[in-house]
């Protein structure tokens, strides 16, 4: 295209300034290719950092691309919010917190116990009594008249409190990274739907601008254009698919389950247990932080 503007433009057809400008489309392509030869030699390196491997163990190796036109299978809404709430419960960092919780709760009841001065006990003993030698049961019960243990008791609550608090934020920070992800995702897959529209506009376009040429209404350019057109657009189109990928396993990140699993199985209909096993944390708007 660039030497035939030239052409054009010494013919006297074209003007300097159209030779100049397809000039400067072609340098621009030039530098665009190279910095997409240079991304390409990065994702590579980036790729075999994931794998594991080193990045000579990929040479030669042509990976397939065909899996990004297919877009995957996602759970639906109710499949969502049960991987919502068990990425709440059972996270790791929020069974961190939930641990720091029971830990500060038995704390609590333990100096609760201490209060009362300690469990009654139950002693054997001897008295001499006229001479003769007795064995007796003596019995000791504690009265905490003066040590009630008040301030281990509020020091066990304020700890108490501090992982209670702790334990929320964490859910919340976990809470907002999924819904972030569930919008990244959602963003990405619409730009995939309108992508596609646009390729088939584009590309009716083209087909009706080659069918003109070839009956001699219409010159190259038009055809040319819209062929560009239609690149442009798939290539946004890829993007979007690509940018879709990524936000899912963003989105399988911050629920740390896998989501493609649990859309090819159906969600279960049994009812969920009664009493929460303690290793587990509970649900950001279900926890029952202590009884006093």
């Amino acid at each position: 295209m660039q030497g035939r503007t030239a052409a054009r433009a010494q013919a006297g057809v074209d003007s300097p300034l159209a030779a100049a400008l397809a000039q400067q489309a072609a340098q621009n392509a030039a530098l665009q290719k190279s910095r997409d030869v240079g991304a390409e030699g990065a994702a590579r390196v980036a790729l075999a950092g994931a794998m594991g491997l080193p990045v000579a163990a990929l040479q030669g190796v042509k990976i397939d691309f065909s899996a990004l036109h297919n877009p995957p299978t996602l759970p639906d809404a109710t499949q969502l919010t049960q991987l919502r709430r068990k990425a709440l419960e059972q996270r790791d960092d929020v069974r961190a917190a939930w641990q720091e919780v029971l830990s500060a709760q038995a704390a609590l009841r333990l100096a609760q116990a201490q209060s009362d001065g300690g469990p009654p006990s139950i002693a054997p003993g001897a008295e001499r009594d006229q001479g003769v030698n007795r064995l007796m049961l003596g019995a000791r019960i504690p009265l905490p008249l003066f040590n009630q243990h008040q301030g281990q008791i509020a020091a066990a609550r304020a700890r108490l409190s501090l992982r209670e608090a702790l334990l929320k934020q964490t859910q919340a920070r976990v809470l907002v990274r999924i819904e972030r992800s569930e919008t990244a995702l959602q963003t990405a897959q619409d730009r995939v739907r309108q992508a596609e529209q646009l390729i088939a506009a584009n590309r009716a376009l083209l087909n009706a601008d080659l069918a003109a040429q070839h009956r001699g209404l219409l010159g190259p350019e038009p055809a040319l254009r819209a062929q560009l057109r239609l690149l442009s657009t798939e290539q946004a189109a890829l993007q979007a698919r690509t940018d879709q990928w990524q936000a899912l396993g963003a989105l399988q990140g911050a629920l740390e389950q896998p989501i493609l699993s649990a859309a090819q199985s159906r969600p279960s209909n049994s009812a969920p247990p009664a009493v929460m096993p303690p290793t587990v944390a509970p649900h950001l708007s279900q926890v029952v932080w202590r009884e006093e």
